[in-house]
């Protein structure tokens, strides 16, 4: 990724991918001219991540990739994410509809539509292995 900071809290998710996940590569921005980025310098950072020669273009699509297995991992049956999502469905279906006035029959709805999403990322994950 090339993150180019424009307003707001834009600056901070910039420089968290880019200092703390290494998964971005900085860009130099003038923040006197509206956030510019002159087009060399935007050259630049797109030819270091898309050439191989460049030492930081490497490091950082090595940590992306490293991310995105990562985030497969969280995302298959057993995984964080899929554990946790599992774990609010069953509240849901449980606690919320006596608390909360959700119908269970709602709460069965979107524990089926989070099945169908689940069993999507599985069929794309496979197929891209």
């Amino acid at each position: 990724m090339v993150p180019w900071p424009r307003y707001a809290e834009q600056h901070l998710n910039a420089f968290t991918l880019v200092e703390y996940m290494g998964v971005a590569l900085a860009m130099e921005v003038d923040r006197k001219r509206s956030n510019w980025v002159d087009a060399a310098e935007l050259e630049r950072a797109v030819r270091a991540l898309m050439d191989g020669g460049s030492d930081e273009g490497r490091r950082v699509r090595g940590k992306a990739m490293a991310m995105k297995g990562a985030c497969r991992k969280a995302v298959a049956e057993g995984g964080s994410s899929y554990s946790a999502l599992g774990r609010l469905s069953e509240e849901m279906i449980n606690g919320a509809s006596t608390s909360h006035h959700v119908q269970r029959k709602d709460a069965c709805m979107f524990w089926k539509i989070l099945s169908s999403y689940e069993l999507s990322i599985s069929s794309n994950s496979e197929e891209k292995n």
